[in-house]
């Protein structure tokens, strides 16, 4: 019964939306280092800088939302694992998780 409770409150028996307002780029699916880095110089260098642009972007647009995944820049794994006992709510999953 708690389980169900639990699931209740955070949302976890609600139908899945057609479209969440989560954009696909925030999973990454549209970031390929490679593309990316064409635009920072083809260089791995490039890809990095790519990748933590794309990381920078994703992070601003979750703290925008009060939002959180796991691995965020400025959310380490403790406070992400209390943020997902405490308040469910804020934290974003993959759709295909």
């Amino acid at each position: 019964m708690a389980s169900a409770r639990r699931a209740a409150r955070a949302g976890l028996n609600r139908p899945e939306a057609e479209d969440d307002g989560v954009p696909d780029w925030i999973w990454g699916r549209e970031f390929t280092p490679r593309r990316w880095a064409a635009d920072h110089g083809g260089t791995f260098e490039g890809r990095y800088d790519a990748a933590m642009e794309w990381r920078r972007q994703r992070d601003a647009w979750l703290h925008e939302r009060g939002l959180v995944v796991q691995g965020m820049a400025d959310v380490s794994y403790e406070d992400f694992k209390r943020i997902e006992r405490e308040e469910p709510h804020r934290v974003l999953r993959r759709p295909d998780a």
